[in-house]
């Protein structure tokens, strides 16, 4: 799917070359998602591929519900938890939340980084695995070592 149709990925996640090395426009990602289904960008209006990205995006956000359903089956105290967003895709998280009228938690606040800054808000959450490593070992040598705790801050955008 084409996150640029849709108009929700941050410009600063679109870091890697399209699928065919074109150009990231609207036009071209039109084109893309056209080849992906047998089509040509110009059997649909802009406004039709609009809305057939966001028919896909619904289809995405169907098999995350469906996946979340199975998790709350198999452990119902996790059934009414919040939802935590993590990674470039965390919208997708968040409006599966809004769906769902579940709590909805960006892995930044989690990692206690301090929201007055959104931009290191953002990567903190985008790289939320490096950033989980790095405060766990940051935990791990403060308790070994008892020396001077760094702050959750200073650890995540170390690690993002």
């Amino acid at each position: 799917m084409s996150i640029r149709l849709t108009g929700e990925l941050w410009a600063a996640h679109d870091q890697h070359p399209s699928a065919d090395n074109g150009p990231k426009t609207e036009s071209a990602s039109r084109a893309r998602i056209a080849r992906t289904i047998g089509r040509d960008a110009a059997d649909a209006s802009d406004a039709e591929w609009r809305r057939f990205t966001h028919t896909w995006r619904q289809a995405q956000l169907r098999v995350l519900e469906a996946n979340l359903v199975r998790v709350g089956a198999r452990h119902a105290s996790l059934v009414n938890a919040p939802i935590v967003g993590a990674g470039c895709g965390r919208f997708l998280a968040a409006a599966l939340a809004r769906e769902e009228a579940r709590g909805y938690v960006d892995f930044a606040r989690l990692a206690s980084m301090a929201s007055d800054d959104t931009e290191r808000a953002e990567w903190v959450s985008t790289c939320a695995p490096s950033v989980a490593v790095a405060l766990l070992a940051a935990s791990a040598a403060q308790g070994a070592s008892g020396n001077e705790r760094l702050s959750s801050n200073d650890v995540a955008m170390r690690a993002a």
